[in-house]
């Protein structure tokens, strides 16, 4: 259950109070307005933990409704539903600044999944990095410490997954791509998300740069010492 509101944004109401009464089975509460503009007034003036918007709408689209919210710095986490879910439209949608794509018609139990993942209660921690043993160490480590850790390998691997993270720590450089990339995609799906990057290869010149990237609460260089990485994620996680 969600500690506030969901926000349902579809202009075919009968559509709309069918979803919010399955997620009211699943312990949610929510409200529904029709129209993205009627969306933006909503967030305004009241605290939800989430949007699940239809991609047509009256007027400004659910994609609009995205850009526009991240424009104005709102970190809401964001659900788009689309009958014609191409890549093109999830790759739109992401960098938007949607956490998922979901086509009709819906999954409802992943649905309720991502919707989970709205509060992210559980504190986890993604550690994204081709070093096998370094990355066992660092799960190793935050484990220990009662973190719940999961890691990916490579760039492509975290990018797709569905639910995101409290906290990532990102290896500056991987085989597909590189952890400032990745840092800027993950934030444009939620921007909540702290990031953490690690690098053998950090220069002041480079921890200067991407400490000011959206997300990054910090940089660390290689070997990371064990008390610096619980501090930094501690103090990012829910207690």
């Amino acid at each position: 259950m969600t500690e506030n509101p969901l926000l349902i944004v579809d202009d075919h109401l009968e559509l709309a109070e069918n979803l919010a009464e399955i997620l009211e089975d699943f312990g949610h509460t929510c409200r529904i307005v029709e129209t993205a503009e009627a969306a933006l007034e909503a967030l305004d003036t009241g605290t939800y933990s989430g949007v699940i918007t239809d991609y047509r709408l009256p007027g400004h689209s659910g994609l609009d409704l995205i850009s526009e919210l991240r424009e104005r710095g709102v970190t809401t986490p964001v659900i788009l539903i689309s009958g014609f879910a191409a890549d093109d439209v999830i790759r739109k949608a992401q960098e938007a600044g949607a956490l998922d794509v979901l086509a009709k018609p819906v999954d409802f139990n992943q649905l309720s999944r991502l919707v989970q993942a709205f509060d992210k209660k559980d504190g986890e921690v993604l550690i994204v990095d081709d070093d096998s043993r370094f990355a066992e160490n660092l799960q190793e480590i935050l484990s220990e410490a009662g973190f719940k850790v999961s890691t990916s390998g490579s760039a492509r691997s975290a990018l797709e997954r569905r639910d995101l993270p409290r906290v990532a720590v990102l290896d500056l450089m991987l085989p597909d791509g590189n952890g400032v990339d990745i840092a800027k995609q993950l934030f444009a799906r939620d921007p909540t998300i702290h990031i953490l990057i690690v690098s053998g290869h950090l220069d002041p010149d480079m921890m200067d740069k991407v400490e000011k990237l959206p997300g990054v609460v910090s940089a660390l260089p290689k070997p990371v010492a064990a008390n610096d990485l619980l501090k930094r994620v501690g103090s990012a996680t829910p207690k």
